[in-house]
């Protein structure tokens, strides 16, 4: 996901591969986490660099990549139960 993959079908990757829902549900919320934090430094670069704040957004991951992902681990945990 850090490298730009869409979050949710790396969750349905990892949830097929036999990793537990909640250590993906963690990973998920890692990178989400991850990618907010490097939007706020590039926002700070370009007020450093330019001398204005530009709100930048890291397309690694956005909410809506993050939303995917949780939903399909939720799908998951309701058809084979958690792990």
């Amino acid at each position: 996901m850090s490298a730009g993959d869409d979050a949710g079908p790396v969750a349905r990757d990892l949830l097929a591969a036999g990793v537990p829902s909640w250590m993906v549900r963690n990973a998920v919320v890692a990178a989400g986490a991850a990618a907010r934090g490097r939007t706020r430094e590039l926002g700070a670069l370009s007020w450093l660099t330019l001398g204005r704040w530009f709100p930048a957004t890291d397309v690694r991951h956005d909410a809506s990549t993050g939303i995917d992902a949780l939903d399909a681990i939720a799908a998951w945990d309701a058809r084979f139960g958690a792990k």
